[in-house]
């Protein structure tokens, strides 16, 4: 049997949450509906009011996404956060950035209301996207997932 000190158990210990959480987020970006094909099924059983519009391509060619992930640093263990504030205040800017270059919505790209739905797995973010003008029927809706890489 070996005898270890509490010290060294909570080393040990310590080292492991981190290297357990240090490994779970990263980013690498990208997305599984590159080529923007329309989803085979409505996984939300949206009514005739929404229309899939793939909207990933633009979203993915945006550097603002490295900014969806807290990195910290600390002596050789690094630690990715998915902030559940700092993702959905920094993703809807980067949607309406995609907006923006489409020209169905670039007129009045300001004007939509963006609804974030997301579910974290722990090898991806699944991302809906919603988005629509207040006053009209119609809404327009993409789906993709955010793989990300464990080290």
């Amino acid at each position: 049997m070996i005898k270890m000190s509490n010290k060294v158990i909570g080393i040990i210990s310590g080292s492991s949450a981190a290297l357990i959480g240090g490994t779970t987020i990263t980013a690498n970006v990208l997305l599984k509906d590159e080529i923007g094909t329309k989803p085979n099924t409505n996984p939300l059983g949206r009514d005739k009011s929404y229309h899939y519009y793939s909207i990933v391509n633009k979203i993915a060619s945006n550097p603002q996404l490295d900014n969806l992930i807290t990195m910290i640093k600390d002596d050789n263990n690094v630690t990715y956060i998915l902030e559940e504030e700092k993702f959905l205040s920094n993703i809807k800017p980067i949607v309406q950035e995609a907006l923006k270059t489409i020209p169905t919505f670039a007129a009045d790209y300001l004007n939509y209301q963006i609804d974030i739905h997301y579910k974290i797995n722990t090898k991806s973010i699944f991302v809906d996207l919603v988005w629509f003008k207040p006053e009209a029927k119609n809404k327009f809706f993409d789906q993709f997932e955010l793989i990300l890489q464990t080290s």
